[in-house]
């Protein structure tokens, strides 16, 4: 009998705790909401700026890859803050791939970076930061943030998100402030491309460079340099191809660094970055005007023609 009232007790518990886990995945399945442009939205992540993500690895730790597992919280605040080449790049939001691969992705991309500034300088340890700031935060800023979408992105560029006015809260106030109720994810997904494409491109102009400057420019003007006493001229026919090619894959090179990389924007920081750039620039000078010296320059006398003295 006690068997019997058992198990009549036990049925509707069951089939309650049964109903309960149905409703819970049905919430968890409404939970997940891809916005729209004129949206309103509450999301979390790291703080990362486009500069490093696209150098591939960090900034100020070059050992670690920007998107790998201790990529986001090895970030330093101060990288992010106090660099140039950082701080004036956009920032973005990382989040966890959907892999469990542990690796993160660029989720929302930030619209202005002065809140992100702003806030991280009142919380965080950077040389721009405010001093004295209990449990000042050293690396891996992670935020909670409302926001508008601007923009969807596409496949290649995350969704475009303007931040409101006192919408960056620390990340552990996420559920107080945003609720657990929806979450908001990218409409193309969390995009794990793109980070080392300023890696490549550096790979690329080096490469136009050595070839210009270190091979053909000095053959050049070795062939000139020891050739120029043989017969028949043929170190000049060589010295007139090779020189101009050599010019034009510098110039190549030049081209490629002025379009992407913003070193001259910034100044001496440690690195030899910022010293390469002004060396580079003025090198390229040189070498642009060379040609015009060889046009200007005086020309030796026709055959037959005795030297000027």
């Amino acid at each position: 009998m006690m068997v019997v009232m058992n198990r009549l007790l036990l049925q509707p518990m069951i089939l309650m705790l049964f109903l309960a886990s149905r409703m819970t995945l049905l919430v968890h399945a409404q939970e997940e909401v891809m916005p729209k442009v004129g949206d309103n939205i509450c999301v979390q992540g790291f703080i990362m700026d486009t500069y490093c993500i696209e150098l591939g690895n960090l900034l100020d730790n070059p050992k670690v890859v920007t998107l790998s597992p201790n990529g986001p919280t090895d970030h330093s605040v101060h990288c992010l803050l106090d660099v140039r080449q950082c701080y004036t790049s956009r920032f973005e939001v990382l989040n966890l791939l959907t892999d469990n691969s542990g690796w993160y992705g660029r989720a929302w991309s930030i619209s202005t970076n002065q809140p992100i500034l702003d806030y991280g300088r009142s919380v965080g340890r950077c040389d721009t930061c405010e001093k004295g700031v209990e449990n000042a935060i050293p690396r891996g800023l992670r935020l909670t943030m409302t926001a508008t979408v601007l923009d969807l992105g596409d496949a290649d560029t995350p969704p475009l998100i303007q931040l409101v006015d006192n919408g960056i809260a620390p990340f552990e106030e996420f559920e107080t402030i945003c609720g657990n109720s929806t979450r908001y994810i990218p409409p193309n997904g969390i995009i794990a491309t793109g980070a080392g494409a300023l890696t490549q491109t550096i790979i690329i102009h080096g490469s136009i460079m050595l070839v210009g400057w270190g091979l053909l420019l000095p053959t050049g003007a070795i062939v000139a340099r020891f050739g120029k006493h043989r017969p028949n001229a043929w170190w000049f026919k060589l010295h007139r191809v090779i020189q101009p090619l050599g010019l034009t894959f510098a110039l190549i090179g030049w081209i490629i660094a002025l379009l992407n990389f913003t070193t001259l924007e910034g100044s001496f920081d440690g690195r030899l970055n910022y010293p390469h750039a002004l060396l580079g620039m003025t090198t390229m000078c040189i070498g642009l005007i060379q040609p015009l010296n060889a046009i200007i320059r005086p020309h030796g006398p026709e055959e037959g023609k005795p030297k000027s003295t």
